[in-house]
């Protein structure tokens, strides 16, 4: 069959248009094409959009400054996750600040610990390395916090609404599996709650809700690649 020069074109142009949707495809099920999840609980996690970097995917995910995963790595087939004691390169200008600091690290862990167990991501969490099962397929947490400060409620009552007085917390994690980064990031939060306006509460409850925030996105975005959560798009 002879084909003219309209029909050529339109044989050129369905092919180009499959050709398409196959990559399209290819993409949405690969390394996760999807932006936003329907989490278990009821909520939209946005992880944003990805490119490729560092032989990985940066992603651009709106809770985080930055946000890392190796290629092929989902957080999938890992039994155990080893969160180490939280380290910290900040010196505390203040003795209730170094109380404060101290208690945001075992906070810090142990958040992060329940969360990824709730979330189904791994089965057993431990915070040493004797305490990991022996054959254990174990991915391993280092969080280092960069920045902290403890905040006041004499500033909040002045300019709590402008983010005068409010705490801050910024923490730098690293996950890897035999020394192997496959996961780093990181993140910062000051007085993110609807709380953290309120001058009745403690400058101790504000400053465990921003913990709670951020130990509640990272576990989010690793939910969503691991396949835990329905996508949306």
């Amino acid at each position: 069959m002879k084909l003219n020069n309209c029909s050529t074109y339109v044989v050129f142009l369905c092919a180009a248009i499959l050709s398409g949707a196959g990559c399209s495809t290819a993409n949405q099920n690969g390394e996760h094409f999807s932006t936003k999840y329907r989490t278990t609980d009821g909520r939209t996690a946005d992880i944003g959009t990805r490119t490729p970097s560092d032989g990985g995917w940066t992603f651009k995910e709106p809770h985080m400054d930055k946000c890392w995963i190796a290629s092929g790595f989902d957080f999938q087939g890992y039994d155990t996750l080893l969160i180490m004691p939280t380290l910290s390169t900040v010196q505390p200008q203040t003795p209730e600040e170094g109380y404060d600091l101290e208690s945001e690290k075992k906070i810090l862990a142990d958040d992060l610990g329940w969360f990824f167990r709730e979330r189904g991501i791994v089965t057993n969490v431990v915070t040493s390395e004797e305490q990991v099962p022996p054959g254990a397929r174990v991915l391993k947490l280092q969080n280092t916090i960069t920045d902290f400060k403890r905040g006041s409620v004499s500033g909040r009552y002045w300019a709590g609404l402008f983010g005068g007085g409010q705490p801050t917390l910024r923490v730098a994690g690293i996950m890897t599996d035999g020394g192997k980064p496959v996961f780093t990031f990181e993140a910062r939060r000051s007085g993110v709650s609807a709380d953290a306006r309120m001058l009745v509460v403690s400058d101790e409850q504000v400053q465990r809700e921003d913990v709670r925030s951020m130990t509640l996105d990272i576990s989010d975005f690793a939910a969503a690649i691991a396949g835990k959560y329905q996508p949306k798009n």
